[in-house]
């Protein structure tokens, strides 16, 4: 009996040893979380421009009605394309309106504090954030000239913010 106690002291290592040769986590603020917000704007109003004149009035109609069945009810007479950019716009507003409410939370409580975002929602910031730095390259080889100085700073951002989102929990799991 004395030996099991032994092995299972034994096999276990402690936190310490483990957390010893990982960088320390800087959790971004609501500055980071807002100018990502303002990249994910800006990449809206860039893909709104690839639309049609009729795609570009429903996005409009959306902007204001909400409908959320949305994506899959738009018209049949649209292009393809039309339809996939609608559905990549509407998916972009949904994590934009997370990380709006997330952030005017925080600064409404204490600006110097990180913002939070609870587990079910990390999937959903993760998928935007991919999604985002997805279009982002996209822009800058179809169009390399729509690609700002600010779009690129801002596709920066995401990846980092999208890789802390990625460590995040595996370091929280070893505290």
């Amino acid at each position: 009996m004395s030996r099991h106690r032994h092995r299972r002291q034994r096999s276990r290592r402690p936190t310490n040893d483990l957390l010893a040769g990982l960088s320390p986590v800087l959790i971004p603020g609501p500055l980071e979380w807002a100018l990502t917000g303002r990249t994910i704007e800006d990449l809206q109003l860039l893909t709104a421009t690839l639309l049609s004149p009729q795609a570009q009035q429903l996005w409009q109609h959306w902007q204001e009605e909400r409908d959320p069945r949305f994506p899959t009810s738009t018209s049949e007479r649209l292009s393809k394309n039309d339809r996939h950019l609608l559905r990549l716009l509407v998916e972009l507003q949904q994590g934009l309106d997370l990380l709006q409410a997330r952030c005017q939370e925080t600064i409404a409580r204490d600006p110097d504090q990180p913002i939070y975002f609870h587990t079910s929602e990390i999937p959903r910031l993760r998928r935007l954030l991919s999604l985002t730095d997805r279009m982002l390259q996209q822009v800058h080889s179809v169009s390399p000239a729509s690609a700002t100085l600010q779009l690129k700073l801002g596709q920066r951002l995401i990846r980092y913010l999208a890789r802390t989102l990625r460590d995040h929990p595996r370091r929280e799991h070893l505290n």
